[in-house]
């Protein structure tokens, strides 16, 4: 990272240097600052910082200022051969000394540092790691604390007994946290390499008398090595003296000291890290009971630990397979310390020791029969003698079942081999067992047999002195709930439950797993220690420690386990011989309940557990698949929809019908369909008989229902209809959303408004009594009320139910409150809107913190939305807000963290004022980034179920600063909303307002430590924002508040907000209320109309007639008149009509004049004529139908002919109906804009054409066309800063042009200037009946990697446009993106038909093998957003290999795919290979006819997301394994010629798309399904225009164009905000979200918008091309506007 630094900032001086070159004026005021990446703070000495990891590669970059020369402490919890990077400047430190130990930690003691200097932590995250905790102190001895001898005497002065000299050593005072042994460790001794006998160094420990501990052990640094170190068992509470001698030296030697218990619990296993000092570790354990135990040791050599230092041998040794040595100790006496000595073995860095008291596992050993009771003087069930190394082992069964009993353990070196056999309570053997003897001499034998319960067996060991390990048993089937796991610690019919920490826990989920198991209530969860092998995190290997489970397989069979997979983790079920036996990865955007299944073999041991995480498991069950037999499908009834029963807000379904994969179906899915989609779906997973299912309506009407069978490979078969008429749709629940104590008995209760209530029921009564109070409040606008004389101090329950006119009473909302005498005021925190996670820290005056951590994201374990806080306003205390990805303030919706309280503002006033200072600025903040005080209408959140993000549509008044783009506060307002239901948008017209205060400083407002004030007022004139910022204090006032309380009546919600990719610290919070007077009305101070006109024409034309183009903000009369003619035409006008006279013009400079006379009305200003003057110049080369030369070193003094060509500029400007420009080949750079007024006609279009197709290339601009009926042919456009070329005018064809490396998307069609939906639809001024043809855009990345498309038709364009016979690949952000937000409304109807989308996601220049590479969103065919319609067709069509989804809806609820396939898409199991989404309340009027979705399970598991009531003959679709219609025919590869995707797309001579055979369906493939790309048609072909200048001859004439025909069904959508301008358009629309006008980040439920694409008015561009004709005059305005003269 440091490198790549200096890489930027060296970039950065060599374009500061040109520019000052070029034009320094203007450079001066636009040079930015290169930013770091990463985490990037200071750190406070002794204190811990948590970094939460966003990904693998993530950087952390800290700085560190010590206070004192000396040195210090840096702990990192991780000792994974991590060393952090420590700087002074550019120069690396060496660390004076590190090491590691159990608790997970490294600590790394640092150089002498100097007071006042910066040092600079650099290090970045591990795959699997989330986060991380580190920190610098300056108690670098662990809380030793060194003592001066001389001084106290302790020890004795002068040379001891032993002979070490004192007065040198160094003597530190300890005690120790637990009873427990331990080690403390010198390190870092000797950095000089002294000689051998010239440095010794001894460590010792002595107690609180100064004697020497006669218990301990201890290492000095024999050899001259860098450590030593001292083993002692030692007390709690008691003082111990440890003592470094140094007796060889006289010089001063430096080092790091360390602890680390050594003590081992019974039942568990240690791990312990070392360098390589002395001969042994020491092992200190006290057993509780006198017996035998076992002992296990990692295996490295022929290592064999000693019982202390005695004579004392083990009992038995085995050499397991699984890598550790297995001791079982002699009889051990209780209470007794025994030490142990494991020798380390050459090259280790680690060992894992254990002690247990369980040595056979639940198995009794016996006496050898020869020499014990049983069977004396026997003869063995084979007929020989018993030998004295046969074992007998007594054993019973708690079932009769089939078991499986397993020995392991013996036999390392090979030299024999065994039997196992069981025999009944007489010897004899028992019948029907079938064992694997150890033949191959394994190690490992096993037997399986049927037993009896209650019977007495004996399992018989034969074999040359093997020695027995592990003997146990497995049922042959068996189900463990989560008691039952929890209970398995200890091995229980095959399954163990491995780790510490594992506990019930009750769910709240509710989910249904695979098998139909419901996810609510207990599950076992497993303890933090995540499973590992050899210290790492296990993923898909053997795990060796950490939480798992083990199972062993009493036969061939198959192991389930229903389980929760967070977001983006993997969860495995892994053999003992390291095989994968289940894998199953979530690459969603939400945690998954999966029954991961894997078949497993007789005898073989599996392990299961969550890679990198913390697993859940509700269920593990085993069966034997091959012992029960499947019904024959055919003999599987249909089901049968029983009955529906209505509700007040949905359907109960009950169904009849088998669902088990023997007996019945696979699944049973429901199907709930109104006016003519399908508006539910539910599937059944289990059932014995009779299952119901529950459905949510949305509207009154009448509904059908479905049930459909099916079984994999089979016909679907599907129930009768079942219809229910005449639904009515209940009443919403009134929530009660604030209850407060006014004081003196009163208490203020405000709930939701219902829309259809007639009135509101309120029943309050103590709680406990029988005896209540109803009162009745009529009016449905009235949601509040407050009831008064209550007894204080007792505890009320208050409930609130709405009736409706037809008499349905809606469910009852409840609340309970206790009454008090004092007014009270409650805060709350709570994630609102689109934001998703909120993690807070509120720190009282008192220095008491509350840690409030809530979320409701789709990956939250628990989803909660608002939670009470503590009140920390009018004190000194303050809140901290971390930084976190969600929320956002933009143009179409919003979403913060946010800490408030309510208000009645009727009643109430207020103030409140807040200090934020920006703490954490790592994650880069945006153009969606804010923070301030905000007053709204209503909570955004979700008041009748499961709190979730998408409650984003909210009223509010706020002082915040927002936008990484703006560098001023803004005074805020949004207005529109109309519904208490925050998810609703339907019929809004939003208004986004916002109001700046003066300008600040600089460009990066939220920058660490920045610190500004901001404060909102109600008055009972309005609202007042104020901001003090380095401007000092400035007050914007707004003469309405009534706004406030449209959504919610009864409250208005006051707090402050953080939103997106910041951290904040709010102080000096100040709340006052004052009585109020009422709202402000926004009718008495409604800002009337001031007469206006706008001019969309141009200022240049080369026809002789112009078409004048002007929409006037009113009605009234409009007069234009030109001066070529002097003919003035009158026309009556309506307000926002876009009027277009054609007007004569002679060449040369004509004057345009338009008087408009405004029609008197009451909401206009006045009815003062309005005068505009437009000066067009028109300029005429060659004749209407002949043809123009252009090269890019054409000249503006050029005639067009092939001996004086034109530029390229001069030619476009002046055109003419029917005229040819040819462009000839060769390097063009200038930005062309078609302007409005230069079209051409339906019968004589105006062609731009390539003499030689991709000859004519565009490098570093653009085109754009905003002129109708151009033919556009042939250019080639790259490394463009902005879109390629835009589409911004009417019934244009581009064609058979590539756009490459664009810092936009690459063709897009989107609106000129800012005319609003309906204007723009209606009257066309949004680009209509476009057609791109035979195109193809690439390699297109704009610097955010979120928005540039490889085609686009989105956010403002008309009906009619089509793309046909594109392609589109290695796009960062999608192939086809037909986006659409609430804020500028519905999108004309597109078509995309023959066309290709692959390899999106990811550049052609981008190495995608490096692990931390980060794809782009990577859609092929993205065909909506913003929940809105849009009716687009996809037809014909090819995705592949694209990163996400190969089609998707992207919440549009009516688009159309007709014919198309899409293959293996989602790469990196990242989404849905097709995927229909909209919010619920939307019709969902999808059409899906001839699709073919086919996909593997390694790209990914996910079902496609389409309505099973699609599901049909023509459609296969993918189910997260194969593709299957919906008679159970699979699709498979072979229906096509070749699926090597290696072989990519090219185009032919004729510019039809050759795939090579690629996906191409052949003659087994069914014919009404998949893509067939058209290759023969004329339509499909490209035929060139004629490229010869007018009088020569032509060999290659063309043909004359087809300009698009089809029909345009315009709509008439909500307007948008009026835009007052009477000059021709060339400017933005303002919009803070968006640097080029439209392309403000846009919501959407599966992926958001970049904010850089838009409009072609670009002000900087038209400045840079005005600079370049007008010089030094233009570097004069510039340098002015700096000064703030203009």
């Amino acid at each position: 990272m440091r490198n790549k630094i200096k890489h930027i900032l060296t970039v950065c001086f060599v374009i500061a240097a040109m520019a000052v070159v070029w034009n320094a004026p203007v450079w001066a005021g636009t040079a930015t600052q290169a930013e770091l990446t990463g985490t990037q703070a200071d750190i406070e000495l002794n204190k811990e910082v948590t970094i939460n990891w966003e990904k693998n590669g993530d950087e952390v970059d800290y700085y560190f200022t010590p206070t004192e020369n000396k040195r210090y402490l840096f702990v990192l919890t991780d000792n994974d051969d991590r060393f952090p990077g420590l700087y002074q400047g550019d120069d690396k430190l060496s660390w004076f000394s590190y090491y590691s130990t159990v608790d997970g930690k490294m600590y790394l003691q640092t150089p002498v540092l100097e007071a006042g200097t910066k040092y600079d932590i650099y290090f970045t995250s591990r795959e699997g790691e989330t986060e991380i905790q580190f920190g610098f102190y300056d108690d670098i001895w662990h809380g030793a604390e060194e003592i001066d001898n001389a001084a106290t005497g302790i020890m004795k002065k002068g040379y001891s007994e032993d002979g070490k000299n004192y007065s040198r050593a160094k003597i530190y005072k300890i005690t120790v946290p637990e009873d427990g042994a331990y080690e403390y460790r010198v390190s870092g001794l000797n950095p000089t390499g002294i000689a051998d006998d010239d440095y010794d160094f001894d460590v010792d420990i002595y107690d609180e008398d100064g004697n020497w501990n006669s218990n301990q052990d201890s290492v000095p640094n024999w050899g001259g090595s860098s450590d030593a170190c001292a083993f002692a068992n030692l007390e709690a509470g008691k003082t111990y003296y440890l003592v470094l001698a140094n007796y060889s030296v006289d010089n001063a030697y430096e080092y790091t000291l360390s602890r680390t218990n050594l003590g081992i619990e019974l039942n568990s296993e240690k791990t312990l890290n070392w360098n390589e000092i002395g001969d042994y570790f020491y092992y200190h354990f006290i057993p509780e009971k006198t017996q035998s135990y076992l002992f296990t040791v990692s295996d490295n050599g022929d290592r064999v630990p000693q019982i202390g230092r005695t004579d004392e041998t083990w009992k038995n040794m085995m050499y397991d397979v699984d890598g550790k040595i297995r001791l079982v100790t002699p009889v051990l006496e209780a209470g007794k310390e025994y030490t142990l000595y494991v020798p380390i073995a050459a090259g280790e860095n680690s060992v894992r020791v254990g002690f247990y008291d369980n040595i056979w596992e639940d198995v009794n050993t016996l006496e050898t029969p020869c020499s014990g009771t049983i069977g004396k003087g026997t003869k063995r069930f084979d007929g020989k003698a018993w030998y004295p190394s046969n074992r007998l082992y007594k054993v019973t069964v708690p079932t009769t079942t089939n078991y499986v009993y397993k020995v392991t353990g013996f036999n390392k070196e090979k030299e024999y081999s065994a039997l196992l056999r069981f025999l009944n309570e007489d010897l004899s053997e028992v019948e029907g067992q079938r064992e694997i003897n150890d033949i191959k001499l394994t190690g490992s034998i096993y037997t399986t047999v049927k037993l009896e319960a209650g019977k007495t067996y004996y399992a018989y060991l034969g074999g040359a002195t093997a020695q027995i390990w592990q003997v146990y048993f497995t049922p042959a089937e068996a189900e463990w709930l989560a008691a039952d796991i929890l209970a398995s610690t200890t091995y229980n019919n095959g399954l163990t439950l491995c780790g510490t920490g594992w506990a019930n826990n009750n769910a709240t989920d509710d989910k249904t797993f695979d098998d139909g198991f419901s996810a609510l209530g207990d599950n076992a969860k497993a303890g933090s220690a995540k499973a590992q092998t050899n210290a790492k995190n296990s993923a898909g290997t053997v795990p060796d420690s950490g939480c798992y489970i083990k199972y062993t397989a009493a036969a061939n069979g198959e192991l389930a386990i229903d389980t929760k997979i967070g977001k983006g983790k993997t969860f495995y079920i892994v053999a003992e011989d390291g095989t994968k036996a289940a894998e199953v990865k979530n690459s969603t955007d939400a945690s998954t309940y999966n029954t991961v299944k894997a078949k497993v073999e007789a005898g073989k041991t599996y392990y299961a557990y969550l890679g990198g995480a913390t697993a859940q498991i509700w269920k593990v069950y085993y069966s034997q698949l091959n012992k029960k037999t499947v019904v024959d499908w055919e003999s599987v009834a249909k089901p049968v929809i029983s009955k529906v029963e209505a509700g007040a807000d949905g359907f109960t379904v009950t169904v009849e019908g088998i669902v088990d994969e023997y007996n019945g179906a696979e699944d049973i899915v429901v199907t709930m369909l109104h006016n003519d989609g399908q508006a539910g779906e539910a599937v059944i997973k289990r059932s014995e008989g009779t299952a119901t299912v529950n459905f949510t309506a949305h509207e009154s009407g009448d509904y059908t229902f479905v049930a459909t069978a099916q079984r994999l490979g089979c016909a679907d078969k599907a129930s009768d209809v079942y219809e229910v008429k005449d639904f009515i749709l209940g009443v919403k629940m009134p929530t009660i959303t604030w209850a407060e104590n006014k004081g003196n008995g009163e208490v203020y209760l405000d709930w939701v408004n219902i829309s259809d209530a007639k009135d509101y029921t309120l029943t309050y009564k103590v709680k406990g009594s029988d005896e209540s109070t109803a009162v009745k409040i009529d009016g449905i606008t009235e949601g509040d009320y407050t009831v008064k004389n209550l007894t204080v101090g007792s505890t009320y329950e208050f409930s609130v139910v709405a009736n409706r006119a037809d008499g349905y009473c809606s469910a009852v909302s409840e609340k309970e409150l206790s009454v008090t005498a004092d007014t009270q005021k409650n805060w709350y925190v709570s994630t609102v809107g689109s934001a998703q996670e909120t993690k807070a820290t509120i720190t009282e005056a008192d220095g008491n913190a509350q840690v409030i951590n809530i979320a409701n994201g789709d990956t939250a374990s628990k989803k909660v939305a608002t939670v009470e806080a503590k009140d920390i306003t009018n004190t000194t205390g303050s809140m901290e807000i971390q930084a976190k990805a969600s929320g956002k303030i933009s143009d179409d919706e919003d979403g913060f963290s946010y800490y408030y309280t309510k208000v009645n503002p009727e009643k109430e006033n207020f103030e409140l004022t807040a200090t934020f200072t920006v703490t954490d600025a790592s994650l880069t903040p945006d153009n969606q980034t804010g923070f301030g005080v905000v007053v709204a209408d209503t909570l955004g959140v979700n008041n009748w179920g499961t709190p979730s993000y998408v409650h984003k549509y909210f009223n509010y008044f706020s002082s915040m600063m927002y936008s990484s783009k703006i560098n001023a506060p803004t005074m805020r307002y949004i207005t529109g909303y109309t519904s208490a239901d925050t998810s609703n948008k339907d019929g809004v017209d939003r208004v986004n307002n916002n109001v700046k205060f003066n300008q600040l400083t600089g460009t990066n407002m939220f920058k660490v430590g920045a610190e500004y004030t901001f404060t909102v007022r109600k008055t009972n004139d309005g609202y007042e924002a104020v901001a003090t910022t380095e401007n000092g204090t400035q007050t914007q006032k707004l003469t309405a508040n009534d706004f406030t309380s449209v959504q919610e009546d009864g409250t208005v919600v006051v707090g402050v907000m953080v939103a997106r990719k910041i951290g904040v610290k709010i102080t000096d919070i100040k709340f006052t209320t004052s009585e109020s007077k009422g709202l402000a009305t926004s009718e008495a101070v409604e800002d009337k109309v001031t007469p206006s006109i706008r001019v969309y024409s141009s200022n240049t034309c080369g026809a002789g007639e112009y078409e004048y183009t002007v929409v006037p903000n009113c009605a009234g009369t409009l007069k234009v008149t030109g001066s070529a003619d002097g003919k003035a035409i009158s026309k009556e006008v309506t307000a926002d009509e876009v009027v277009r006279i054609p007007v004569a013009v002679n060449v040369g400079s004509n004057t345009i004049k338009a008087e408009f006379e405004p029609a008197a009305a009451a909401n206009i200003t006045s009815t003062k004529t309005v005068a505009s003057e437009t000066n067009v110049t028109r300029k005429v080369y060659g004749e209407a139908g002949q043809t123009i030369i252009v090269t890019p070193d054409g000249k503006t003094t050029g005639d067009g002919t092939e001996e004086s060509p034109l530029d390229i500029n001069t030619a476009v400007s002046y055109a003419q109906p029917g005229q040819t420009i040819v462009l000839k080949d060769g390097t063009y750079k200038d930005w062309i804009s078609i302007q409005r007024s230069v079209s051409g006609t339906a019968s004589r279009m105006i062609t731009l054409v390539a003499e030689n197709t991709g000859k004519a290339v565009f490098e570093g601009c653009s085109l754009s066309i905003i002129g109708d009926y151009w033919h556009v042919y042939g250019i080639y456009v790259k490394d463009s800063s902005g879109v390629g070329i835009q589409i911004s005018g009417n019934n244009n064809i581009v064609e058979m042009c590539t756009v490459e490396h664009a810092a936009n998307s690459g063709i897009q069609i989107s609106r000129s200037g800012s005319a609003d939906n309906k204007t723009g639809i209606k009257y066309k001024l949004w680009p209509t009946d476009n057609l791109v043809k035979n195109c193809e855009s690439f390699d297109n990345c704009d610097a955010g990697r979120n928005d540039a498309d490889g085609f686009a038709a989105k956010l403002t364009c008309g009906n009619g446009n089509r793309f046909y016979g594109c392609i589109s690949h290695n796009n960062i952000d999608d192939g086809w993106d037909l986006y659409a937000k609430s804020v500028s409304g519905e999108i004309g109807f597109v078509t995309i038909e023959n066309c290709v989308a692959y390899n999106n996601g990811w550049l052609t220049t981008d190495d995608i093998t490096d692990p931390n590479y980060e794809y782009g969103e990577g859609n092929g065919f993205k065909l909506g957003g913003g929940y809105l319609k849009g009716g687009h067709v996809l037809k014909n069509s090819i995705t592949f290999d694209n990163h996400a989804k190969g089609i998707t809806s992207n919440s549009c609820p009516d688009i159309k795919i007709y014919d198309c396939t899409s293959y293996n898409n989602s790469i990196k199991n990242s989404a849905y290979n097709v995927g229909l989404n909209t919010k619920d309340s939307n019709r969902k009027e999808w059409v899906v006819k001839g699709l073919i979705s086919l996909n593997n399970d390694k790209n990914t598991k996910l079902d496609d997301l389409i309505p099973f009531a699609l599901h049909s003959e023509d459609n296969y679709i993918y189910n997260g394994s194969a593709s299957y219609n919906n008679l159970g025919v699979e699709a498979t590869k072979d229906w096509f010629v070749n699926v090597d995707t290696s072989v990519l797309p090219t185009r032919n001579e004729d510019g039809t798309i050759n795939m090579h055979g690629l996906l191409e369906l052949n003659e087994t493939a069914p014919a009404n399904s998949g893509a067939r790309l058209d290759v023969t048609s004329a339509e499909a072909k490209s035929v060139k225009p004629s490229t010869v200048a007018s009088g020569k001859d032509d060999n290659n004439k063309g043909d004359t164009p087809t300009v698009p025909t089809q029909p345009t069904t315009p709509e008439t959508p909500s307007t948008g905000d009026k835009t007052d301008n009477t000059t021709p358009d060339n400017s933005n629309n303002g919009n803070a979200d968006s640097s080029t006008g439209d392309a403000a980040t846009a919501p959407s439920t599966e992926s958001g918008e970049g904010a850089t694409t838009g409009d072609t008015a670009r002000p900087v561009v038209y400045a840079v091309l005005a600079m370049m004709a007008a010089g030094l005059v233009l570097s004069v305005v510039v340098y002015d506007n700096k000064k703030k003269r203009v």
